[in-house]
């Protein structure tokens, strides 16, 4: 994406303060939705992945909130954490990690 904003097809929730992470791919009534983190803190700060949560079909205008209220509680989920620290080791340095 590179950066760029193409809210016909993929935008961010910028001006929602609880949901400012989230993020969400459209292809007609099918939406895909995640979170945006940095997991390379250290070595690039601008870089941002998307980590995709869940996909639903999308038929009225507004987003369910309930659906960003699970992609930002997977943000802080220390599965999901230790999951991006494999591929990308700077990510999650300093919290404890997951006990079974």
């Amino acid at each position: 994406m590179s950066g760029g904003v193409h809210d016909k097809y993929h935008h961010g929730f910028p001006n929602d303060p609880k949901h400012h992470e989230c993020y969400a791919f459209k292809h007609q009534s099918l939406r895909l939705y995640g979170f945006l983190c940095n997991p390379r803190p250290e070595t690039d700060g601008g870089f941002r992945l998307c980590v995709l949560t869940e996909s639903a079909t999308k038929y009225q205008w507004n987003t369910e909130p309930t659906i960003l209220d699970h992609a930002m509680q997977m943000l802080a989920d220390l599965r999901a954490i230790e999951a991006i620290a494999k591929e990308y080791p700077e990510y999650g340095k300093g919290r404890k990690s997951w006990k079974n």
